[in-house]
C-alpha cells in the first residue's frame, strides 16, 4: 500500500511504497537524489512534524505581539471622507458657447423700418377718404394698379414707372423740386399685391416722405 513522505531538501510530499523502501529516488520538486524512508520512518517523521508545528502555536498565539507593542486595531474611529460625485461641467459649456454661435450666426440683424400711417376715425359715415385740390397739391401719389404697376403723380405730371428703380427716381425729382412735398398718398388698387404696397411705403419713407396715407381704390384711374 502506498504511503507519503515529505522531502528532506525541498519539503514537498512525495509518493512512496514499501518496495521503495531504503532506497535512493529522485525528487520531482527539487530534482534531487533523497533517501526513501520506511513506512514507520515516514510516519513518526509525520507525527514529529505535527507536534513540533503544535508546540509552536501555543508558545505564540496569534496578536500577542501587537498588544506587546501597543497596536490596536480601531474599527469607526478613522476619519471619513465625504466624497462627493463631481460633475464635469467642460462639455456643458462647450454646448452653451456652441448654441450662442449658432444662435450668433442665424439670427437677423436687421433695423426694421416702420412709418406711422393715421388710423382711421371712427364716423358713422361710410369709410371713404376724400381728397381736396389743396391736399393733392403738397403731396405726391403712388398709385398701383391691378396690374401692380406704379405711377407716380407730382403736382407738375404723372409718370409711368415700370420699375421699383424708376419709381425711386421720380420720387427724388419730385422731392428736389420747389416747394418740396411733405406728404405721400398711395393709392393701391383692391387687386394689388401686399408686397407692392410696402415697397411704395418703404420708397417713401427712402426719400423722406414720413407723413403717409394709404388709400384703397376699387377702379384704376
Amino acid at each position: 500500500m502506498p504511503y507519503t513522505f515529505h522531502c528532506p531538501n525541498c519539503g514537498t510530499e512525495q509518493p512512496a511504497s514499501d518496495s521503495l523502501a531504503g532506497q535512493q529516488a529522485r525528487c520531482p520538486g527539487c530534482e534531487q537524489m533523497v533517501p526513501v524512508p520506511t513506512r514507520d520512518e515516514a510516519l513518526a517523521a509525520e507525527k514529529s512534524k505535527r507536534h513540533a508545528t503544535a508546540a509552536t502555536a501555543v508558545a505564540s498565539p496569534p496578536g500577542n505581539g501587537d498588544a506587546d507593542s501597543g497596536s490596536f486595531v480601531s474599527f469607526g474611529d478613522g476619519e471619513k471622507v465625504d466624497r462627493e460625485a463631481e460633475m464635469d461641467m467642460t462639455p456643458m459649456v462647450d454646448v452653451t458657447f456652441l448654441l450662442l454661435i449658432f444662435f450668433m450666426v442665424t439670427a437677423a440683424f436687421t433695423v426694421q423700418k416702420t412709418i406711422e400711417v393715421p388710423k382711421p376715425e371712427n364716423t358713422d359715415q361710410p369709410s371713404t377718404v376724400q381728397l381736396d385740390e389743396e391736399q393733392e397739391d403738397e403731396a405726391v401719389t403712388i398709385h398701383i394698379d391691378e396690374d401692380n404697376m406704379y405711377t407716380v403723380i407730382t403736382p407738375d405730371d404723372e409718370f409711368e414707372c415700370p420699375s421699383v428703380q424708376e419709381m425711386y427716381v421720380r420720387l427724388r425729382d419730385a422731392m428736389s423740386a420747389t416747394p418740396k412735398p411733405e406728404r405721400l398718398i398711395v393709392q393701391a388698387n383692391g387687386e394689388a399685391t401686399h408686397e407692392r404696397v410696402i415697397t411704395a411705403l418703404d420708397a417713401g419713407a427712402e426719400v423722406g416722405l414720413t407723413d403717409v396715407q394709404l388709400v384703397t381704390v376699387e377702379d384704376d384711374f
